[in-house]
């Protein structure tokens, strides 16, 4: 029967009520999980809650069976029942993942024994490796609950058994936490010693088997990048693409392409029917092999919820398709969403699902599995809902062929208003990728501004251009890895094959990234110049709607580019902003005259922050140690703005951000220098003396030879003094107190994020006016310490934290005192090389 898109069909008559009872199951999903969150313990109430949503569903199918005439009263009951399902089962799962066993560690402190099991593929970050693991047992108890750890080393094998040695902290506030607990961890755990108990089981060992061979064969005769994103296309596994390619297509909205989704899907479904029709089988033995097909691509996927959403979507299409009833992929994806939600009311929450849901399903098509109907009526504007010319005289079946059946309510709903609305002299192939492209990127964009707060308006153009590339280089990526299975040396042919297709979305990455600009929800006039775009987007030619939106969006458009040119602009006077960049530094000072970044903390927030605000110079970066929350932004800063020069010291170290600072400064032909103490250089009207460290390597022996030699700059304006001290610890400020009057400041970024480490009488030597601590929230390393904030309290001093106010902007009003007479102007010489 027909599995494919009438597009002529009004919405409600397609998907009937299933769609109503798929947002009532995600809305209540979310309430539940607030409720338990804010309210905990809830067990008992959750589980009435639960069974009494259970006993309405029985009530509406007994209404349904024998009073078929009250489909009002049976909806009601309906929506009851899920309402009460999903969010007692919601609240159900957030309550026992919090009275566990190892949030109980984390409530009382010390450390215990566990046994675990790697439960979900680890995933990249900036430290490392982030694991959700299993615990089998708590200091000998047994008991089953998930924890996430982060580990430094390579990549644990999924399924993996450990025995562990560690201490527990409650999740993180913020999104971050959230994502956790939506992967029903309890608590985060930091690992004291860790020990492998036993191998991953004989399934996990096969599936990590098969991803195996996929980066041998993607790798074999491709350069890194380029395997590195075969890989990503066929598994969703991006831990051999750079992370500046990783950071081009986050740029360009393409991390969709390797974050395995329903087009995955589509692609595996139309080669696997695609071979069956080559071999010449018959309906049957092409409905085992999709039913066979579906959860091995699952399992090899990880389980991500757009592959259990689109297997689940091609599974009912397969069932229908079986039982001969027809019915429109959109009324599909609403069963799918409501079951999946059902099984896992958490799911409501997972950015996959929601956006996979949204998204384009891609490239790729399902074959018709029993043959089907005559065509429905075509569309008004010729052919059965596209674009202009005749009907297809082969009907419905060779349109389905073309089309995914588990295409997505981006593309199913608004994909057709914005073909309506491109010129007629399109082609029809182009404008159909065009539609859907925008139609997905519409849908998509409350989601990514209410998760992320940003929105690049490069992602359109990106996906234009990238997507039927990707979708050929997947295709050729899927048949690699079936034959990869059989034989690494055959399956890398395939993917050598779909390398230049994977080469043309990197080179779309790359070109377009950062073209134009950024929508920010702390720029409502851009939001509303975005959101009035799309409305004009899809309301009717030379409507009253369309007038209205187009002028509203070109009145938001001029409001917005206001505060961006002026923040170009420079500075009126000497300002200091601490980028609250999380757990790290990220110090930009500013003057009529110059604007340097001190430090960029540990992810490429702090680029994004200065895109977002206009500045798209820097004089000068200084990476004052090479520790993560200092120096792992700044790659991204030298790929997102222009930079005059480079401070960095070689110091040794295996971190790869550290590395990477001399690779991309290099590639940006941007001059990395290792100036010494003693060292004064001269940046438009700021001077600055280079206070630390030392030539060579005096702290070799210190508790931190990193944290000891650290820069310590103090730079002079005629508004006032700065002092930049990085990390240094006691010995180093010993050290400097030597010479006391060196070290007197306006404005101190007080050392170390306000750890311990400081001597109250290096803050007093220094006699700040205004301290700056930048810290995250609820950190685990507990900064800043309360001795020191005790401290600076009894030296009067003003003091401003990241953490509590999230980014702080302070205006330098001095005036301070010139230079020290004994200054003597000696800039920075000794050109930088990588450690090593």
């Amino acid at each position: 029967m027909r599995a494919d898109v009438d597009r002529s069909a009004p919405l409600s008559a397609v998907v009937g009520p299933v769609a109503p009872l798929a947002t009532c199951a995600v809305v209540a999903a979310l309430l539940g999980e607030r409720w338990a969150e804010r309210a905990a313990p809830v067990g008992q109430a959750a589980v009435w809650l639960t069974g009494l949503g259970a006993l309405v569903a029985v009530l509406a199918a007994v209404v349904v069976r024998r009073r078929p005439h009250r489909a009002g009263i049976a909806m009601l009951l309906a929506v009851l029942a899920v309402t009460g399902v999903t969010a007692g089962g919601s609240a159900v799962r957030v309550d026992a993942a919090q009275a566990g066993l190892v949030p109980r560690l984390a409530a009382s402190g010390g450390t215990a024994a566990l046994s675990a099991t790697v439960a979900t593929e680890p995933r990249p970050i900036a430290g490392g490796w982030q694991v959700i693991v299993r615990v089998r047992t708590v200091d000998g108890v047994p008991t089953r609950e998930r924890a996430a750890l982060v580990l430094g080393d390579d990549p644990p094998a999924l399924g993996e058994r450990w025995h562990l040695t560690a201490s527990a902290r409650p999740l993180p506030a913020g999104g971050y936490g959230r994502w956790l607990a939506r992967q029903h961890a309890g608590a985060v755990l930091d690992v004291r010693s860790i020990a492998v108990d036993g191998a991953p089981g004989l399934a996990a060992r096969a599936s990590e088997g098969v991803r195996d061979r996929v980066r041998r064969a993607a790798t074999r005769h491709t350069r890194g990048p380029t395997g590195g994103l075969l890989v990503g296309f066929v598994t969703g596994d991006r831990r051999l693409l750079p992370a500046s390619d990783q950071e081009a297509m986050r740029a360009t909205g393409l991390t969709h392409l390797t974050a395995v989704s329903g087009s995955n899907v589509a692609i595996v479904l139309g080669g696997v029917l695609g071979l069956a029709t080559l071999l010449g089988w018959s309906v049957q033995r092409r409905w085992v092999a999709v039913a066979a097909m579906l959860p091995w691509f699952a399992f090899v996927t990880r389980f991500e919820p757009s592959v259990s959403r689109a297997s689940t979507m091609a599974g009912l299409l397969l069932l229908v398709s079986v039982l001969g009833r027809a019915r429109d992929a959109r009324h599909a994806l609403a069963v799918a969403v409501l079951l999946l939600v059902l099984v896992d009311p958490r799911l409501a929450g997972s950015l996959g699902l929601l956006l996979s849901a949204r998204a384009p399903a891609g490239g790729g098509g399902v074959a018709p599995l029993v043959p089907r109907p005559p065509a429905a009526p075509p569309h008004p504007r010729g052919g059965a809902g596209g674009r202009g010319g005749r009907a297809d005289p082969r009907g419905a079946g060779a349109r389905g062929r073309r089309r995914a059946a588990a295409a997505t309510a981006g593309v199913l709903v608004l994909a057709p208003m914005v073909q309506r609305r491109l010129p007629d002299r399109l082609p029809r192939r182009v404008a159909e990728l065009t539609a859907i492209t925008i139609g997905a990127q519409i849908a998509v964009v409350p989601l990514l501004l209410v998760t992320f707060g940003e929105v690049g308006l490069a992602s359109v153009p990106a996906n234009i251009v990238a997507v039927p590339f990707a979708v050929v280089a997947a295709t050729l990526g899927f048949l690699g890895t079936a034959a990869a299975i059989v034989s690494v040396p055959v399956g890398a042919w395939f993917f050598a094959a779909a390398a230049p297709a994977a080469e043309v979305v990197l080179w779309a990455a790359h070109g377009l990234a950062g073209v134009g600009g950024q929508v920010h929800l702390d720029h409502p006039a851009s939001v509303i110049a975005v959101l009035a775009a799309s409305v004009w987007t899809l309301a009717r030619r030379r409507g009253p709607v369309a007038r209205i939106t187009a002028g509203l969006a070109a009145i938001a458009v001029v409001v917005s580019l206001v505060p961006s040119m002026g923040s170009s602009l420079p500075a009126q006077g000497l300002t200091l902003t601490a980028i609250d960049v999380g757990q790290g530094d990220a110090f930009l000072l500013e003057s009529p005259r110059a604007r340097i970044l001190v430090d960029a903390g540990e992810d490429g927030t702090a680029a994004r922050w200065l895109q977002r605000h206009g500045r798209r110079h820097l004089d000068l970066i200084v990476v004052t140690h090479p520790h993560l929350d200092h120096v792992g932004g700044v790659p991204d800063v030298l790929r997102s703005v222009e930079v005059g020069e480079v401070w960095a010291a070689p110091l040794p170290t295996s971190l790869p951000q550290a590395a990477e600072v001399f690779t991309e400064a290099a590639a940006q032909d941007v001059t990395v220098t290792a100036p010494i103490a003693g060292d004064v250089a001269v940046v438009g009207d700021l001077l600055i003396e280079v206070l630390h460290p030392p030539p060579g390597r005096p702290y070799r022996f210190a508790r931190s030879e990193l944290n000891e030699s650290s820069y310590v700059l103090r730079v002079h304006h005629d508004a006032g003094r700065v002092l930049f001290p990085g990390d240094i610890e006691r010995e180093a400020q010993a050290d400097l107190l030597a010479a006391p009057d060196r070290l007197t400041t306006d404005v101190l970024a007080v050392p170390h994020h306000g750890s311990a480490t400081t001597d109250p009488a290096f803050l007093a030597a220094v006699g700040p006016r205004i301290g700056v601590i930048s810290a995250g929230t609820d950190n685990r390393h507990g900064h800043p310490h309360p001795d020191i904030l005790t401290a600076l309290d009894g030296l009067g001093v003003d003091v401003r934290r990241t953490d509590l106010e999230g980014t702080v902007r302070i205006v330098v009003d001095g005036p301070g005192p010139s230079p020290p007479a004994s200054v003597e102007l000696r800039e920075p010489t000794g050109v930088a090389e990588p450690a090593g």
